[in-house]
């Protein structure tokens, strides 16, 4: 009913915010929660390569990433000049 009354950016003001209640004790217990599961089970890979290979393959998609971030560089660049010249 409030609905066709109040406008909709006013009607949220009036809702009730339950979650506020419960954060002082949710968010504590959730950061020792997660404290102790990362202790008790950290986060495993399933990548089983060698060191070596990981570093060596973290190298060349750098360098990769390098040169599309040159290529979108230049053709941000040519966007520019071609919006100078009207088209």
């Amino acid at each position: 009913m409030i609905a066709f009354l109040v406008p909709e950016q006013t009607s949220g003001k009036f809702q009730p915010q339950v979650q506020a209640v419960f954060a002082p004790v949710s968010r504590p217990v959730g950061a020792i929660a997660s404290l102790i599961s990362n202790r008790v089970s950290p986060t495993v890979s399933d990548d089983r390569r060698a060191a070596d290979d990981i570093r060596s393959e973290n190298i060349q998609l750098r360098a990769e990433v390098d040169a599309l971030s040159t290529q979108l560089e230049e053709m941000y660049r040519q966007n520019a000049e071609l919006g100078k010249l009207g088209r």
